[in-house]
């Protein structure tokens, strides 16, 4: 590194260190403490630890997975003792992975938004996956999976009744992002079935002066919560799954990647068994040209949060991660002809539900 012209000015030691201290505070320190150096560092970390997870996941499931087929070639496709615990064992591992992979990307996603873009000082946002869950856009569900706090699990809605769900499996190629849901409502351009339409028009039809009310911009305030309808009348809306901006995510392959896949495995994911009795809360038979297995989200209080080229790639980034635990779930499960031979037996009866 070249040293300044004031290096060589006759002035005391005291006053050259202090002129060098501040000469590296100025010209490195906003490069190593940038925006752009921490987000590369929290990459990098998550792709590290991703990596072991990921192998460790599909390497079992397949052990898992064979000693399923060697059970069922044992048994004469018959049920036996052994081939119900073997399917059990495999069922299990796969619905708790993915939902340890869910977990963990949910929360490594919730501290990659907070600490870019200075948004340290609002409220962490809420991260979560959801799935789809019928056989045709008419009876679709969306379900919602596991999340971070606050994320419900289980809860559904047709996905004709979400903008935001819709749009993005309609258009997988999309991420969807609203920056104000009170102003969309009012504007006829979002809709939630988790929200009274009448009065979120009210709400968002009252002037708001930024300084006077910030809790309106920033967080969720009574008059808002009240325009959320509860699943239960009995029991009050919770604040943490109230939010005014929201960003849509399809766990999907990118398009570039479809044209690298075989026909002969488009037409077996097509085909694939719809499972939905069994599991729930995944799987689904929707005939789709980029394989959309579900949504990532991110919810938060605070109005005009995201940015759209910014946390575009982010979400991107966080559902391709996630896009090959749901495979290694579906390759064993609705693609393999030995776990519905097990199905068709009725040997889900015999296994424990995993929320």
């Amino acid at each position: 590194m070249p040293l300044p012209s004031w290096e060589s000015m006759p002035v005391s030691a005291f006053v050259r260190w202090a002129l060098r201290k501040a000469y590296m505070k100025c010209y490195y320190m906003p490069h190593i403490g940038s925006i752009q150096y921490l987000l590369a560092h929290n990459l990098r970390d998550i792709g590290c630890v991703d990596q072991g997870q990921l192998m460790t996941y599909m390497f079992k499931a397949n052990k898992l997975h064979q000693a399923l087929q060697d059970s069922l070639e044992k048994a004469n496709k018959k049920r036996t003792p052994e081939l119900e615990k073997a399917f059990c064992e495999l069922r299990a591992y796969l619905r708790t992975g993915l939902r340890r992979a869910i977990l963990q990307h949910s929360g490594w996603a919730q501290k990659v938004f907070q600490n870019t873009l200075k948004r340290s000082r609002y409220a962490l946002p809420r991260c979560g996956v959801k799935t789809i869950a019928g056989d045709s856009i008419d009876n679709a569900e969306v379900v919602s999976l596991w999340g971070t706090e606050g994320y419900e699990n289980k809860r559904r809605c047709k996905l004709k009744e979400n903008t935001a769900t819709l749009q993005v499996f309609s258009y997988p190629r999309d991420v969807y992002i609203q920056n104000n849901i009170p102003s969309a409502v009012l504007s006829g351009k979002y809709k939630n079935n988790r929200i009274d339409t009448d009065l979120a028009t009210k709400y968002a039809q009252k002037k708001i002066c930024r300084f006077l009310h910030r809790d309106r911009l920033l967080t969720v305030d009574d008059a808002w919560l009240d325009c959320w309808i509860p699943d239960n009348p009995d029991v009050a809306v919770p604040k943490g799954s109230v939010y005014k901006s929201t960003l849509v995510v399809p766990i999907a392959l990118r398009a570039d990647s479809v044209t690298e896949i075989e026909a002969e495995f488009k037409q077996q994911w097509r085909k694939g068994k719809d499972l939905r009795l069994d599991f729930k809360h995944l799987g689904h038979n929707i005939d789709n040209d980029l394989f959309c297995v579900g949504f990532f989200c991110v919810d938060t209080p605070v109005i005009g949060y995201f940015d759209e080229k910014l946390d575009k790639e982010l979400g991107y980034f966080i559902a391709d991660l996630l896009y090959t635990y749901f495979f290694t779930y579906h390759l064993h499960s609705r693609l393999s002809d030995a776990y519905i031979a097990c199905h068709e037996l009725g040997l889900t009866d015999e296994c424990p539900d995993i929320d």
